[in-house]
């Protein structure tokens, strides 16, 4: 009856276990706490006469002659009696309720021993009591586990904060409640789900505490397995993303060389197919990865500043020619400020795929409209709509509620139009990010109308920069043991300017090249046989401090998009270009690393800005006159962290940055105003220094020093 010793024992109120005469059997601690036992006959004769189950009141003396009010109750278990007697007598009305509503802790005892692993200990932790559950799970003697610190059953894996947070919690007089891996006697590991309450004497002391638990072993089990599981599948999707984006880089690749060059109309129509089905294939394997990433991550938003006008008309005009191959009425309607800030790449991501949708399923002299309009809540934010709306085929009712569903496609469209099913669900749950909801209206061979809004905040003017054939000079260094990609790489970069390139096959050939003589920039796929370009980096990055070397910048070339993450990726590389290779991704690496070649720069910056060489050099002196006190002032507001006056600052410095054209440096300043005009935690230092890197370089090609 050891059990139910412990168990009445952990009880602060008053239990005696009595048999059906009422000769008792056995009395908790609390008992002696009050009286003596020459008392108890006493209480048992005032007791014995009470109905079974109901309350009853009951005032006695202590030891001490002090008078107390007690709550008792009665209870038959099996051939035995339980008396419980509670004291209150210092309880509020409330109190005294709320007790009178509570059963006896021993009608609990069979559901509490059948469900829960059940243990107590002394204030040191010492193990004092174990019921026959955690016995049994344990692995351990009854024996072994009393007497012994209840770490007896931790697993070494634990780590050691946990538990210092449970003893400051349960030392406090609180309930700690946790998850926690054990390890059996035989090596076993099990996970137990933890309550661990503290118990009180009746002067308020701890004296002990006790601990019920859940085996949640399986569960935990389960979840390991299908983490482990989603994990295969997504090595298995990064490894068939890296296969098929290596041959389609050379196939797209080659494609935009081919296209240069002059060719008859037949052999262009051709070339154009390939083009075509190559975009295909990756939109698909693109598709794929997306699904995945939504699956384990979520959708990822990104928010910056951008022109709504001129991004989202860019993507609607990319498919005027697919909508004029099926002499489809193709208009739009685009209202909006000049500045937002939102996800760019995500909303043209859903336009292009609704765009696309629309010309698919519209047969031949249709009609598709795209309005893209803004509504004015307040002085910076407002609300977007998107609308596009066609004539075509429609879609039946009962298959709207299924629209957005993964691999979801109305009967027979897959044969007659192709696709995966997922651009809609991936649309869908990128509207949902950026707190939107897409939406259709259709009625089946009448058309469709795909729909949806988002709040974003309206920013100062953003001038676009524009896209011009650039013009490097430079030694690079390729590490990429892919034949095909090498000689893309060869083709693109030579229509650059006059590089000079030197071609390794992994790693290892990377490094020792690095160490024999000296490159302005390279490029460095992740993924190669002997070593990889991961371990190559650190192995540079490595051998440059050790020698005190001037960094140079090194590009990971990746196919591998599914497990690219930028955070991690950027600690050792500079940056990335995704497989298939752009030119305008390529162009953007080389415009920011190697040496522009230009004529004459102050003639470009007077043809764009429409004004004559001599104003704007005078501009320019007013310009970097100023601009070093003002980056000065902004550095202090900066180390003080006075959020107002780097707002002010900031706004004035893009403001003269964006006056001479220099829109880098003023999209680093406004990033650098929003941060601060939001309160927002931000590097601002390397903000601030990023923007000097740029200054300098402009300083140092038109060269200002020579200015008259």
């Amino acid at each position: 009856m050891s059990y139910v010793q412990n168990l009445i024992d952990a009880q602060s109120n008053i239990i005696i276990i009595c048999d059906k005469d009422f000769n008792v059997k056995y009395l908790n601690k609390a008992f002696y706490e009050y009286f003596k036992k020459e008392k108890l006959k006493k209480i048992i004769d005032n007791i014995k006469n009470k109905n079974f189950d109901e309350d009853f009141m009951l005032r006695l003396k202590n030891y001490k002659g002090e008078k107390f009010n007690f709550l008792g109750k009665l209870t038959k278990i099996d051939d035995d009696i339980s008396i419980s007697l509670t004291n209150i007598t210092e309880l509020s009305a409330y109190q005294k309720s709320l007790i009178q509503s509570n059963f006896s802790l021993f009608e609990y005892k069979v559901m509490i021993d059948k469900f829960l692993i059940v243990s107590k200990t002394d204030i040191y932790g010492n193990i004092t009591y174990v019921n026959d559950k955690f016995v049994k799970i344990s692995g351990y003697l009854r024996e072994e586990l009393l007497g012994s610190p209840h770490n007896i059953v931790r697993h070494p894996d634990m780590p050691s904060y946990i538990f210092k947070n449970m003893w400051k919690t349960i030392k406090s007089g609180k309930i700690w409640q946790g998850v926690i891996k054990n390890r059996k006697k035989n090596g076993e590991v099990y996970f137990v789900k933890t309550m661990i309450a503290p118990l009180f004497n009746s002067k308020n002391q701890i004296r002990e505490f006790i601990a019920l638990r859940i085996d949640i072993t399986d569960l935990i089990k389960a979840k390991e397995k299908a983490q482990k599981a989603k994990k295969e599948k997504e090595i298995f999707l990064a490894n068939m993303s890296h296969e098929i984006r290596t041959p389609l880089t050379g196939i797209i690749g080659f494609i935009e060389v081919l296209k240069k060059k002059p060719l008859s109309k037949d052999i262009k129509d051709i070339v154009e197919i390939i083009d075509d089905s190559a975009e295909t294939l990756l939109s698909i394997v693109n598709d794929v990865l997306d699904l995945s990433k939504i699956e384990s991550e979520g959708v990822s938003i990104y928010k910056t500043y951008f022109n709504p006008i001129y991004s989202f008309k860019n993507t609607i005009e990319l498919f005027r020619a697919k909508a004029e191959e099926k002499n489809l009425k193709y208009t739009y309607s685009i209202n909006l400020p000049n500045c937002i800030i939102s996800d760019e790449h995500r909303l043209k991501q859903v336009l292009s795929n609704l765009i696309g949708n629309a010309i698919k399923f519209t047969p031949e002299k249709g009609e598709v409209f795209v309005e893209i309009r803004s509504e004015k809540i307040d002085d910076t934010n407002i609300k977007i709509y998107f609308s596009i709306k066609d004539s075509g085929i429609g879609i039946p009712k009962d298959k709207l509620k299924k629209l957005f569903k993964p691999f979801f496609q109305v009967d027979g469209t897959e044969k007659q139009f192709g696709g995966t099913g997922l651009g809609l669900y991936i649309s869908y749950q990128i509207v949902k990010k950026l707190g939107g909801e897409l939406k259709v209206e259709s009625k089946e061979n009448k058309g469709s109308k795909f729909y949806f809004s988002i709040k974003s905040k309206q920013c100062d003017f953003i001038k676009e920069e524009k896209n011009t054939n650039i013009s490097i000079e430079g030694k690079i260094l390729i590490a990429e043991d892919n034949i095909v990609n090498q000689q893309l790489l060869k083709a693109l970069l030579h229509t650059k300017g006059d590089v000079e390139l030197k071609i390794v096959n992994n790693g290892l050939e990377a490094v020792n090249e690095f160490k024999k003589d000296k490159y302005d920039i390279i490029f460095m796929d992740l993924f190669m046989p002997v070593m990889d370009g991961i371990e190559a980096t650190k192995k540079i990055l490595k051998y440059e401090k050790e020698k005190k070397l001037p960094h140079t910048p090194i590009i990971a070339l990746t196919a591998n998009v599914l497990n690219v993450d930028e955070d991690d990726l950027l600690k050792g590389f500079d940056g990335y270009i995704s497989k298939p290779i752009r030119n305008k991704d390529l162009d953007k690496i080389l415009t920011q690393y190697l040496d522009i070649k230009e004529k004459n720069i102050l003639e470009k910056m007077a043809k764009d800005m429409e004004l004559e060489e001599e104003v704007i050099k005078q501009l320019l002196k007013l310009y970097f006159e100023s601009i070093y006190d003002d980056i000065d002032e902004l550095k202090k507001f900066i180390e003080t962290g006075d959020f107002k006056e780097i707002r002010i600052k900031s706004h004035q410095i893009a403001g003269s940055s964006g006056a001479v054209n220099f829109m880098d440096i003023y999209k680093l300043a406004k990033e650098i105003e929003y941060s601060a005009k939001n309160n927002k935690k931000a590097n601002y230092l390397e903000l601030l220094n990023k923007l000097l890197d740029k200054l300098e370089k402009y300083k140092k090609e038109l060269k200002i020093d020579d200015l008259n």
